[in-house]
């Protein structure tokens, strides 16, 4: 039997370096969320709709998602017959007339105009667009339903939604946005016992998800009021964090298992009006 010398042994094939995470700023660092920026995990935000400070927050969570290199699909209470105009915005150059073509949507032109389709969730658009034509592996799907239905319904029909995200992508962090009332997870509202909102749908399926409530220290929100919708003025938390999450060890009263702290709110108004001329 002829034995190599040490010289013609055979050797190991380099071990390549794993891909550095992307260069990314994600402007103000939101503490607690790089625990959370994992693939896999499933984060649910409620908001007060109508204020610049949640959108702004929600999109640095996305963005310091990005930086560690996870794929992430962001979900927004947009009604899914818009998909299709989300996704030319996305892919777009994101000129002026790309961002009138997308408000020309029905989402965007309501009457009663709650915070949904507001400027900033404009400019959260905005953001995902410009990250992924730098390449970054994110994606926006709309879950809202079309037109108007019951509670129940809609909520059920909203879970669905997100879980076949998650089932569809089961490596990916998958962060959703919406109104407050929709991500409990326990049953019944102020005015209905029997309501299940979307939360609840979720939470049975993915005990795992993280429900997050919205702290703030006041200020202002675009809502709609039964006089109208506009700017309404806001109280607040005087002591708490700022740009943080927290969690709970026991989920509170409404399901929530968090909540994450913007400082505070100033009313975003409807994003159409960027677009009416000047007089």
């Amino acid at each position: 039997m002829l034995a190599c010398s040490p010289a013609e042994a055979p050797t190991a094939p380099p071990v390549s370096a794993a891909p550095a995470p992307p260069s990314i700023d994600c402007g103000r660092s939101i503490d607690g969320a790089r625990a959370l920026t994992r693939a896999g995990a499933l984060i649910l935000f409620g908001e007060i709709h109508g204020t610049h400070e949640v959108a702004e927050f929600v999109g640095g969570f996305v963005c310091q998602g990005l930086a560690t290199g996870v794929e992430v699909r962001l979900g927004l209470e947009v009604p899914a017959a818009q998909n299709d105009a989300v996704q030319r915005y996305l892919a777009s150059s994101g000129l002026e007339s790309d961002r009138a073509a997308l408000l020309a949507g029905a989402h965007w032109q309501r009457e009663d105009q709650d915070g949904r389709s507001s400027v900033a969730m404009g400019a959260l658009l905005e953001r995902a667009r410009q990250w992924r034509a730098g390449g970054l592996p994110i994606a926006v799907f709309p879950f809202d339903v079309d037109g108007e239905h019951a509670w129940n319904e809609r909520d059920a029909a909203m879970a669905a939604r997100i879980l076949a995200e998650t089932q569809a992508h089961p490596d990916a962090l998958v962060v959703t946005l919406s109104g407050n009332l929709h991500n409990r997870t326990v049953q019944g509202l102020p005015w209905d016992s029997e309501a299940r909102p979307m939360g609840m749908s979720i939470h049975a399926a993915r005990p795992d998800a993280l429900s997050l409530d919205l702290r703030h220290h006041g200020g202002s929100a675009w809502i709609c009021m039964s006089d109208g919708c506009g700017a309404t003025e806001l109280s607040g938390a005087v002591e708490g964090p700022a740009w943080a999450i927290e969690r709970w060890s026991v989920a509170d009263e409404f399901g929530y298992g968090g909540a994450f702290w913007v400082d505070s709110i100033t009313a975003a108004a409807p994003a159409v009006m960027d677009l009416a001329p000047a007089p």
